[in-house]
């Protein structure tokens, strides 16, 4: 019988040992725009109902990442009220705690469709997120005929002054999502995921893997008076995605300038590891299983109350840390 060679056991265990990049991403606009035929697309499945009215959430591995979608309701739902729809909309940041890493805005580009209605889309981003959710965002258009391209697009969002100037504040992030290509051929759906991806991995890194927090939610809720004056107090320091941001504005108010002490920055560090330990547990519950089992184990075989402790402390944080680098 064969053995295996050093190599192979080598590969064979970073298999295994693989951990992959989790994102939240979650999706704005309306199912008639192609919100649905998105989350199929990426999903390779029927993943969502078609009348979405509160935000769903799912997770599934693609392409070396593991993505959670969430789902959020209709803009434009004639049955709802606009106090009844917002905090719903609104609800999808507390349902991927603790933050969205990317938002696609999805809309459909049609003849048809005429310039008031992406207006009341995008005005209504802007309304229940504030500006700083359009660092985080990337534009889906969607579209289900032979006859558009890449430069079709570019003229139709030319002639929209709306479009243009959502795609100035996003960066110029926009993907067509098409079963057809130019010349009227089927094209893979997953080449067109990978690339929206792709663009998903550019707002993590140009955010330097800070979150869309509800800190930045609450700067564009113009009915709150105090947090608008927190935030003309504390403007935003492009860090404003750590979740221990509250901690250190509190600090920096009663210092009187702009320095942190070293504490500070320390309790933003555990609490930020403790908030992606969380966020491990949630998205990668099989292998925390076996983590706790083994912790555990090494636990009872020491039989040395405190040191044991110490050591599955320790050991867990180190399994944490690892992570990113296997």
């Amino acid at each position: 019988m064969p053995v295996p060679s050093k190599k192979g056991k080598t590969a064979q265990a970073q298999k295994y040992l693989e951990v992959e990049k989790m994102y939240r991403i979650v999706l704005l606009g309306d199912s008639e725009a192609g919100k649905r035929s998105l989350e199929n697309n990426m999903f390779g499945e029927d993943t969502f109902i078609v009348n979405n009215t509160e935000c769903k959430t799912k997770s599934k591995s693609l392409h070396g990442r593991r993505i959670t979608l969430i789902n959020t309701p209709d803009f434009s739902d004639p049955g709802r009220s606009e106090e009844e729809l917002k905090p719903e909309i609104l609800r999808c940041i507390t349902e991927c705690t603790p933050g969205p890493h990317a938002f696609l805005i999805v809309l459909k580009v049609e003849k048809s469709t005429e310039q008031h209605q992406q207006k009341a889309v995008i005005e209504k981003i802007s309304q229940y997120f504030s500006e700083e959710v359009f660092k985080y965002a990337a534009v889906v258009f969607t579209q289900d005929g032979r006859d558009s391209d890449e430069m079709k697009i570019k003229e139709f969002i030319d002639q929209n002054e709306y479009l243009s100037d959502l795609m100035r504040k996003c960066k110029s992030r926009y993907h067509i999502i098409n079963k057809y290509n130019g010349q009227g051929d089927k094209i893979s759906n997953q080449s067109q995921v990978t690339e929206l991806l792709n663009t998903v991995d550019q707002i993590v890194a140009e955010n330097k893997d800070w979150r869309y927090t509800s800190k930045m939610l609450r700067q564009g809720d113009t009915h709150n008076k105090a947090n608008n004056s927190i935030s003309a107090d504390a403007p935003d320091t492009g860090r404003a995605g750590r979740p221990a941001a509250n901690v250190e504005l509190t600090v920096r108010r009663s210092l009187g300038d702009d320095s942190v002490p070293e504490w500070v920055k320390w309790v933003e560090w555990v609490i930020e590891k403790i908030f992606n330990l969380l966020e491990w547990i949630r998205n990668d519950c099989d292998l925390w299983i076996i983590v706790f089992i083994s912790l555990l184990l090494t636990w009872y075989l020491l039989k040395v109350p405190f040191f044991g402790t110490l050591l599955i402390i320790l050991l867990f944080v180190f399994l944490f840390e690892i992570r990113d680098m296997i």
